[in-house]
């Protein structure tokens, strides 16, 4: 390769950089645009989250509810101290309390269901619950 192959080449070279470097930029622009927008959205979302609370009986104390001693007694053994506790535990979960069984989680669901509730309730759910008037 003489020397004019190799300037040619270079110039080549340059050209195509120069074009990936201003195409990174142009790229580096529109990250930074999107990066914005998506910290805008965080903000929001969680401006959102910050003003949605758990309805008071959801995060009441389980102690003076209608629960059978026996329920109550599991349940607080088994470090279960508020409703919320409850409703984001699974059918699974109330099998595995040791002195559990069938009954407990049906006097676990009867519970629930008089409220309106159910076990493994999402996050979105407890926030929205409201008792029925």
């Amino acid at each position: 390769m003489d020397s004019v192959d190799m300037i040619a080449n270079f110039e080549v070279f340059l050209t195509k950089h120069r074009k990936t470097a201003e195409e990174c930029q142009d790229l580096r622009e529109v990250l930074l645009k999107v990066q914005k927008h998506v910290k805008e959205i965080d903000a929001l979302i969680n401006e959102a989250f910050e003003t949605r609370t758990i309805h008071p009986f959801v995060s009441q104390k389980i102690e003076g509810l209608k629960l059978s001693v026996r329920t109550y007694n599991l349940l607080k053994n088994h470090g279960v101290h508020r409703v919320e506790e409850i409703v984001r535990k699974s059918e699974a979960d109330l099998l595995h309390f040791k002195g559990g069984g069938r009954k407990f989680v049906k006097d676990v669901n009867e519970f629930l269901q008089s409220m309106d509730l159910r076990l493994e309730m999402s996050e979105e759910e407890i926030l929205a619950w409201r008792p029925k008037i």
